[in-house]
């Protein structure tokens, strides 16, 4: 009761902050509502043309807006003419999710937007509640994934990272239900933005659900082939052109660069020497001021780049590799075979997926806030050492998330990667420790409750004999 008095209390909070900051006004927004509204003027073939999108801006953007608006969107290429391509980074899937709130403008949609996200992370909390089995509250999931790194940025600015979360949690939802078809079909809805759909496709691979990748990848196909009798071909092949353009900026930008929270960035960022580092570190201690050229450098050359390449395929690889040898193991020694549901190795599993997400900004960072809540689902089973651990390190993301909302906290160190890092390798270790000291290891049947010398109440014997198969010895 708690937790769902906070969660409702933060929700509102969060809301209030972003109708009063006028986060419409940004280019995070802003791409969005374009995009719907070049679909609401029968233009969504001309999508990505800067002249035309210059023409669907003025319909809800007037004066500095505007030309803030029209800088920050559409002039941020290599060519300014009225002829040439640039735009949102999104593909034109997104443009057709956000045709209905583009027949309003923009204040009027953004302040639906984000009553509809907010309530999206509710449904996450539902969808959690069912994985773990009820060892996790729906309050209690939705307050975990409010205070997650950077759930607030994310809502004042209009972003959708709660609609990721929430496709990700209920195709995971239908996977511990059994429902594979389903589960990918939920899952291919990504395609509306496709670096979380291209990072979580090899999931369903992992898990050896052909199902599942057959549902992700017809449901993620139709969804590209619904935009054609609006836009037909030819947007899609600009697309490809902006998310090019984009890159290059990506590689050189400051902001950029210091506002993403992905690995390809980690390197780039001029910080892992003493002399850059105490700067940064002088500035979070608050004993320095914030000075753009002393901060914000980057690492010129591609050498940053071939090494934020090395990391995600490193990433990449020991996820896929510690999965397969754990289930091998569990193979050799006759254990169950129950889908992953909830606990360490499935944490470890979409944590790795979703950190090797190419490029991502620090208020894409909430999806990561399911396994988060995986791995705390199996708190009860840890030892006190590894409780305390865990608990530390979700205090160290509750501050994170704090210090982003300071002056210039997207643009600092970036923690909160270095923290799901640890908490990704930490499951990894605790999944194959698991494995390989105990009998039947309760970290590997991960559809399987913890046995209890009481009998359960009747609504936990109902979720037992629905779900649960085979207990295993606490």
């Amino acid at each position: 009761m708690l937790a769902w008095v906070l969660a409702v209390a933060v929700g509102l909070h969060y809301l209030d902050t972003a109708w009063s900051v006028r986060g419409h006004i940004t280019c995070d927004f802003a791409c969005q509502w374009l995009m719907g509204r070049m679909y609401f003027n029968h233009d969504a073939h001309e999508l990505y043309v800067i002249g035309v999108q210059k023409a669907a801006l003025r319909e809800g953007y007037q004066g500095d807006a505007l030309e803030k608006m029209v800088r920050d969107i559409l002039l941020k290429g290599p060519s300014q003419a009225d002829d040439a391509i640039e735009g949102p980074l999104y593909p034109p899937t997104h443009g057709l999710l956000m045709f209905p709130f583009a027949r309003l403008e923009p204040r009027a949609a953004h302040a639906v937007l984000t009553l509809i996200y907010v309530q999206l992370v509710f449904l996450s909390g539902l969808f959690i509640r069912d994985i773990t089995g009820g060892r996790l509250q729906m309050g209690e999931a939705a307050l975990i994934c409010m205070v997650f790194p950077n759930f607030s940025g994310g809502i004042t600015l209009g972003q959708n990272s709660s609609l990721t979360l929430a496709i990700v949690s209920g195709g995971w939802c239908l996977w511990s239900r059994q429902r594979p078809l389903l589960a990918g079909l939920v899952w291919g809805l990504l395609a509306y933005k496709p670096v979380f759909a291209a990072a979580l496709i090899w999931v369903p691979m992992v898990l050896w659900s052909g199902r599942f990748l057959l549902g992700m990848i017809v449901s993620g196909t139709g969804f590209c082939l619904a935009t054609l009798p609006f836009c037909g071909v030819a947007p899609w092949v600009r697309w490809l052109q902006v998310g090019k353009n984009a890159a290059e900026i990506y590689a050189t930008d400051r902001n950029w660069i210091w506002m993403s929270r992905d690995l390809l960035g980690l390197p780039r960022r001029e910080m892992w020497d003493w002399e850059h580092l105490r700067n940064h570190l002088e500035l979070v201690t608050a004993q320095r001021t914030w000075d753009y050229e002393l901060l914000q450098t980057v690492h010129p050359g591609p050498l940053a780049g071939y090494i934020g390449h090395a990391l995600l395929a490193g990433v990449l690889s020991l996820t896929i590799i510690t999965t397969m040898l754990v289930g091998w193991i569990g193979r050799r020694r006759g254990l169950p075979r129950d889908p992953m549901t909830w606990g360490p190795l499935p944490a470890f599993v979409l944590f790795g997926a979703l950190l090797t997400v190419y490029h991502f900004m620090h208020y894409d960072m909430q999806p990561l806030a399911l396994p988060m809540c995986l791995l705390l689902a199996a708190l009860p089973m840890l030892n006190w050492p590894s409780r305390t651990g865990l608990l530390a390190l979700n205090i160290a993301l509750v501050y994170s998330h704090l210090d982003l909302g300071i002056g210039h906290g997207s643009t600092r160190i970036p923690f909160e990667t270095f923290l799901v890092l640890l908490a990704w390798a930490w499951s990894g270790c605790l999944a194959l420790s698991s494995v390989l000291t105990q009998t039947q290891p309760q970290f590997l049947n991960l559809d399987t409750p913890v046995a209890s010398q009481a009998p359960l109440p009747s609504n936990e014997r109902a979720i037992s004999s629905s779900t649960m198969q085979h207990p295993s010895p606490h």
